[in-house]
């Protein structure tokens, strides 16, 4: 077999990780794939998993991110915990995001703040029926709803099917029966 110096061979346009390149290891010449190089590369530089996942579908399974900006989260399922630290308040505010579904989100601890917030409209006649969806599914105290006959929030104080539905003020309750 001739002898050919590696500079000497063609140049590889692309890697599969089933390709071999020579690698000096102990003094010796010997053989290793690109799987067992990027690895190698990968534990030098100590680069976790995160640095091997799909740029558009990273997941972050503990550790603390420090100075993000996030323009945009999307947390399919599960629960996620948000420290904020504040350097010219000196506050530090934890909100625990959980129940994360299609259609419901719940916040614990910190606070919201947002520019547009949409609550679901309802009648008086579907607020004072115990057998509605909003008096028999997912109620909860503190739940708001859009009153579109008062044209005003109305607030649950409690989960029943039956609990009263009171106006922000307090002024007017509508109970379901």
């Amino acid at each position: 077999m001739a002898t050919i110096k590696i500079s000497e061979l063609p140049v590889a346009t692309s890697l599969a990780n089933a390709d071999v390149s020579p690698v000096v290891q102990g003094g010796a010449t010997k053989q290793a794939n690109v799987t067992v190089i990027a690895t190698a590369v990968n534990a030098a530089l100590g680069l976790g998993t995160m640095s091997t996942q799909d740029a558009s579908n990273v997941n972050v399974t503990g550790g603390t991110i420090n100075a993000a900006t996030l323009n945009s989260v999307n947390i399919a399922s599960g629960n996620a915990v948000f420290t904020i630290a504040n350097a010219t308040t000196s506050t530090v505010t934890t909100a625990t995001v959980t129940n994360l579904t299609s259609s419901n989100v719940t916040v614990t601890g910190g606070k919201i703040n947002t520019t547009s917030l949409v609550l679901q409209s309802y009648a008086n006649a579907a607020l004072s029926n115990a057998a509605d969806a909003i008096n028999t599914t997912g109620k909860e105290a503190g739940k708001m709803v859009w009153n579109t006959d008062a044209l005003k929030i109305y607030v649950a104080n409690g989960s029943a099917n039956v609990a009263v539905w009171y106006d922000a003020v307090g002024a007017n309750a509508i109970t379901p029966s």
